[in-house]
């Protein structure tokens, strides 16, 4: 059994993470789609929700869904260390690494995956 933390913060975002996951993903594993909120009104949160539900409904099931306020680096290590993850999955923000990949990879302490958007 296999736990992914697939962060998120737009639908595209979570596309390309599905894309990722939809064929690692079995039975005996669960995905936690999360994202994480720094504040931006009704169309942040509109668009968190819209990302999650992209999550449920591609990857069939398997997937948990959750939000949470703050940093979104530290957010997304302590949902991992929370849920004790396997593995984290990060889509690539388009224009180079953003300050929130650094800092998931420089604090991580489980393998995390950067997936390309497509």
């Amino acid at each position: 059994m296999t736990t992914f933390l697939l962060a998120t913060d737009s639908v595209h975002a979570t596309a390309a993470g599905c894309d990722y996951l939809v064929d690692r993903v079995g039975t005996d594993d669960t995905v936690i789609a999360l994202t994480v909120h720094e504040g931006g009104g009704a169309d942040a949160e509109r668009d968190a929700a819209d990302a999650l539900n992209v999550a449920t409904v591609r990857l069939s099931g398997a997937v948990e869904t959750e939000r949470r306020e703050g940093d979104p680096a530290g957010a997304i290590l302590d949902a991992a260390r929370d849920h004790d993850v396997d593995e984290i999955v990060l889509v690539a923000p388009s224009g180079g690494a953003g300050s929130t990949l650094r800092g998931v990879l420089g604090g991580a302490d489980r393998p995390v995956v950067v997936v390309q958007p497509a």
